[in-house]
């Protein structure tokens, strides 16, 4: 048995020690549930974009060399996601304008490529010297 068959089932319900018919209740009571929901999945909402700007920022001051680091991750860890908000514009904005053009999923973490030796290029003495054979 649900609320509403409930109250169907009972004819007056009390409120704050009076009697009001059931049905009116819940009327008003509808209004006021809808709009808790509403709130709650504003909040919902709120928190879910606070929590990628928190992740989002501390894979960016991870992966990244910026200005004072280890502050970054201590205000990231302690403020979490409106420290991810402060540091989206205070540090990750500034430092993606200064390194544009290079995108940062590019850039591998401490990672550099092998430098490849110079080819030696024979010089034109070497070109006019007969092969010599190999010595036994």
């Amino acid at each position: 048995m649900n609320i509403v068959q409930f109250a169907q089932t009972t004819s007056n319900c009390t409120l704050n020690g009076r009697e009001v018919p059931c049905d009116e209740l819940l009327e008003d009571a509808g209004g006021f549930l809808a709009a808790g929901a509403a709130i709650l999945v504003v909040f919902f909402v709120i928190g879910l974009v606070l929590f990628v700007f928190w992740i989002m920022s501390l894979i960016h001051v991870l992966s990244n060399d910026v200005e004072n680091k280890a502050l970054w991750i201590v205000l990231l860890l302690v403020l979490g996601g409106l420290g991810g908000v402060v540091y989206f514009f205070a540090v990750k904005r500034p430092y993606d304008k200064q390194h544009k053009g290079v995108a940062a999923s590019q850039q591998p973490v401490g990672v550099q490529a092998p430098q490849a030796a110079p080819i030696a290029q024979p010089s034109s003495q070497d070109q006019n010297r007969p092969p010599q054979s190999p010595q036994v």
